[in-house]
């Protein structure tokens, strides 16, 4: 596979929308539309279990590309230049939440939606100690338009909880479904 032209076909602040063509294997020509992140491609995405309860940490967040508010877990992008995903993992969780924790665990480097976007994540899994004074009254520090609900849910109920929501029309986070709905 060889790419043979790429074509900026629009940008904004964030993202841009181009269109690369191709020469595969056989000598035959294809174009995909794609989208490119601007800045940092690479993206956190925070499990977060609060003990000595192990409830889950979930979060209900507008997003405008599904035109209203989604469920999912804490998630952000590592800042350009930052070099520690554990760092950037408990920055992104006290700016959405609130709560303090400490990284358990930092997944490999996974590409979020390959046929459409460059953007790549890893999941940070990350304990809150609920005994500490920070965790009892966490505030957020949200960004300007950024509207997040949180939300702690028992892993026991999980399951049912995701069921429930999204049988009353939430739009559930992919990745939630999978680490909590999905039986293999």
């Amino acid at each position: 596979m060889k790419k043979t032209n790429e074509e900026l076909l629009g940008e904004g602040k964030w993202l841009s929308l181009k269109r690369s063509t191709y020469l595969d294997d056989q000598g035959q020509s294809f174009s995909w539309e794609h989208i490119a992140r601007k800045g940092s491609k690479h993206a956190v995405i925070i499990l977060p279990i609060l003990e000595p309860s192990q409830d889950v940490l979930l979060i209900r967040q507008f997003r405008a590309g599904a035109n209203g508010y989604v469920l999912g877990i804490p998630a952000g992008m590592v800042e350009p230049g930052a070099t520690d995903v554990g760092e950037e993992a408990l920055r992104e969780l006290l700016e959405e939440t609130g709560y303090t924790g400490k990284v358990v665990e930092v997944g490999p480097l996974l590409c979020s939606f390959p046929a459409l976007s460059d953007a790549t994540v890893q999941l940070v899994r990350v304990t809150i100690d609920e005994s500490l004074p920070e965790n009892q009254n966490p505030t957020q520090r949200l960004e300007p338009g950024e509207i997040i609900e949180t939300l702690r849910v028992p892993q026991v109920q999980m399951r049912q909880f995701l069921v429930d929501e999204a049988a009353a029309g939430t739009p559930v986070i992919s990745g939630l479904w999978y680490l909590f709905a999905c039986r293999v």
